[in-house]
């Protein structure tokens, strides 16, 4: 099973892959959403596509919705990451079709239990003598509040 990841930062790509790969999936990493949408043009089935909020000249939130717009992606699952834990994102992500949402930091455990919500099980021999990859060493942000800004 393939999966395609899709973040404009190098080391966090590595970082998904790695995870997806000890889970049993085929990872395929986009930096921008251009070259995003050049891989699900090219046809190949993805079982899920990680969407990483912030992009290389977009955003995610933006990729999403042009993907919604194609019949053909219309049940892919799309997992939105984000280091931003603001509610009002997640509604966005929500509203724009996003299939879950992941937090990071994160671990191929969290994100086991994404792929599995949505229906994706990687049926990988995860094997038990193996450490798992590196977690997403992103920490979490709190949303800008603007107040502060101006107390400040």
């Amino acid at each position: 099973m393939k999966a395609l990841v899709v973040n404009g930062s190098a080391t966090e790509r590595a970082v998904f892959s790695a995870q997806l790969t000890w889970l049993g999936l085929e990872p395929e990493t986009a930096a921008t959403a251009e070259e995003a949408l050049d891989l699900l043009r090219q046809g190949d089935e993805f079982a899920v596509m990680l969407l990483a909020w912030s992009l290389q000249g977009s955003d995610g939130l933006e990729l999403l919705r042009r993907v919604r717009a194609e019949a053909r992606w219309a049940d892919l699952p799309i997992v939105l990451v984000t280091g931003m834990d603001d509610l009002a994102r997640v509604e966005q992500a929500h509203d724009a079709a996003a299939s879950e949402f992941l937090l990071q930091p994160s671990d191929a455990q969290a994100l086991l239990e994404k792929l599995l919500i949505l229906g994706v099980d990687p049926e990988a021999p995860r094997d038990a003598g193996t450490e798992p990859p590196p977690r997403n060493t992103r920490a979490p942000r709190a949303p800008e509040d603007p107040e502060a800004r101006r107390a400040a």
